[in-house]
């Protein structure tokens, strides 16, 4: 299958996997403080809730994240827009690399409490910092390829204030800001990041189907 039916056969999929996705994490995240009400989800992290009796439920909200992002990229560099914006091929690059760090975000689970103690919390923090930033360039890199469509205004205006919006949150959730609202940070900073992702699995198909 070329580029072209790649493209085709996955983008009517796109809306419905991003919004179903974000529900799943949605949910998983909800269920799991419920089931664990001795965890704080303002003062620890999302990760630490692993450690908890019900933690394993987030990692199908994790998994839902790999699905999301993966999807993404083979829409983004399939597209026919990635063939004439460089921009949409490094932003599609991006989402890949975001769902490789999802994998390893689940494969190698945080140290419990405030302190990086193993070789794997390291690799967890890293990562989970490395997506923080990664995610508003991607947004960014699109915003500037689609700059040139006369539709998309919207798109445009939504990931400049979500990549500017996403960029001082994760600021304020990074471990060496001991602001105590750690978990509160990152589920703020999750659920402005799915709201990008829910808005532009609606709106990229048509505009992405433009050279």
């Amino acid at each position: 299958m070329n580029s072209n039916g790649l493209f085709t056969t996955l983008t009517p999929s796109l809306p419905w996997v991003l919004g179903i996705g974000a529900m799943i994490l949605f949910a998983s995240d909800v269920i799991s403080i419920i089931l664990n009400p001795q965890y704080n989800p303002v003062g620890e992290t999302i990760s630490e809730i692993v450690h908890y009796p019900s933690g394993w439920i987030i990692t199908i909200g994790m998994t839902a994240m790999v699905v999301m992002h993966t999807l993404l990229t083979a829409v983004l560099i399939s597209s026919p827009a990635s063939r004439c914006h460089r921009l949409v091929r490094f932003a599609g690059i991006i989402f890949a690399i975001i769902a490789l760090g999802f994998v390893i975000i689940m494969v190698f689970r945080t140290d419990p409490g405030k302190e990086i103690i193993t070789l794997g919390g390291g690799i967890h923090i890293s990562t989970a910092v490395g997506i923080s930033i990664l995610f508003p360039i991607a947004c960014g890199s699109l915003a500037i390829a689609l700059w040139h469509h006369r539709k998309s205004e919207i798109l445009i205006i939504f990931s400049a204030i979500i990549a500017v919006v996403s960029l001082f949150v994760a600021w304020q959730a990074m471990p060496q800001n001991d602001v105590g609202y750690t978990g509160a940070n990152e589920r703020l900073l999750v659920l402005i990041n799915l709201s990008w992702l829910v808005m532009a699995g609606f709106r990229l198909p048509r505009l992405l189907s433009i050279c």
